[in-house]
């Protein structure tokens, strides 16, 4: 996976290349290599705006992995872009030892609280959530975040 970086009015221009390391309903993320970061690409504009503000709110609380900014990507020898953001990586669900299936069966209730509290916990589980330096966070802030269960 390669980024290349264009500014197009005021908001970052990333060319991708390579394939999806994790993809749920809404969006497809991306590694990028060893850099702290990934990428979360969505298909909607609107779609990934809000999820954006959604885990932004979350990470700002400790319960989600830290966003830095939107942007627009381009799949390379493709004319569709995507919108997203650079999100902090976690280890996700697939990745998991003993270890951390047992910080997520220590963790997951409270967090699953916290995120309800916030109006976030509408899908929560397993599958959605990753770990990062020991700590369980949700990872998926797409638009079923919101539903009430």
């Amino acid at each position: 996976m390669q980024k290349k970086n264009t500014i197009l009015k005021g908001i970052p221009l990333l060319e991708v290349d390579g394939v999806y390391t994790a993809r749920g309903c809404e969006a497809q993320f991306y590694r990028m290599g060893t850099s702290r970061y990934g990428l979360k690409l969505y298909r909607s504009f609107h779609t990934a705006y809000e999820s954006f503000m959604r885990q932004k709110k979350a990470a700002e609380k400790g319960l989600a992995p830290q966003v830095k900014r939107f942007v627009v990507a381009k799949k390379k020898n493709r004319k569709s872009v995507y919108f997203g953001y650079e999100t902090e990586k976690a280890r996700d669900l697939d990745d998991w030892n003993d270890k951390e299936w047992t910080i997520y069966n220590r963790q997951s209730d409270k967090l699953f609280d916290k995120l309800r509290k916030i109006g976030l916990g509408g899908d929560f589980g397993d599958t959605n959530c990753g770990i990062i330096k020991g700590k369980l966070v949700a990872v998926d802030f797409g638009s079923h975040s919101t539903c009430e269960w």
